[in-house]
């Protein structure tokens, strides 16, 4: 190794943020390449009209958890300013108040699909309203797991930051 080289791993080895940077990009990498084997696996165990009913309940996934991404970059803000204020014990009731509100957008969620199951079972083009629950849970889980990323973003935890990406894509290989 060289001089260079060499430095730079010893800087590496003793810098925390560094090294979890190092760690969430591993993870990142390893994310997307698991992206590619889901994609890649739901495209040969589809039919062509599963793997279409497939991708626009997808598309519908991703536009309707869109808003999660604003709920994430505040609560991290706020975790983030709480703990450098030295507020370690304001961080539960956070969670647990971020957490009830999750809830009660789940049962709102639940009382919206329920109202309006034909409507999106006519736009998805499904023979049946199995897709549309699956949306349903999946769009709680995520904004579940959206509370948890925020945590870990907001105490700069980028080492199980990266790990909860790979669990997740792990996770849909696995139901998928």
């Amino acid at each position: 190794m060289s001089a260079a080289a060499l430095g730079l791993w010893e800087e590496v080895r003793g810098s925390r943020l560094l090294r979890s940077g190092l760690w969430m990009s591993l993870a990142g990498v390893a994310g997307g390449a698991l992206g590619y084997v889901f994609q890649v696996l739901m495209g040969r165990l589809l039919s062509p009209a599963d793997f279409a009913l497939f991708s626009a309940v997808m598309a519908l996934g991703m536009f309707a958890a869109s808003p999660l991404s604003a709920l994430t970059m505040l609560v991290a803000r706020q975790v983030a300013s709480l703990l450098s204020l030295g507020r370690k014990g304001q961080l539960r009731p956070l969670y647990l108040s971020v957490f009830r509100g999750i809830v009660v957008g789940a049962v709102i969620l639940l009382a919206c699909t329920t109202l309006a199951q034909d409507a999106l079972q006519g736009y998805l083009h499904a023979p049946d309203a199995t897709p549309i629950w699956i949306l349903y849970s999946v769009l709680v889980v995520v904004a579940v797991v959206a509370l948890n990323t925020a945590f870990f973003q907001g105490s700069q935890s980028l080492g199980w930051l990266g790990g909860l990406g790979v669990a997740g894509v792990l996770a849909r290989i696995v139901f998928g």
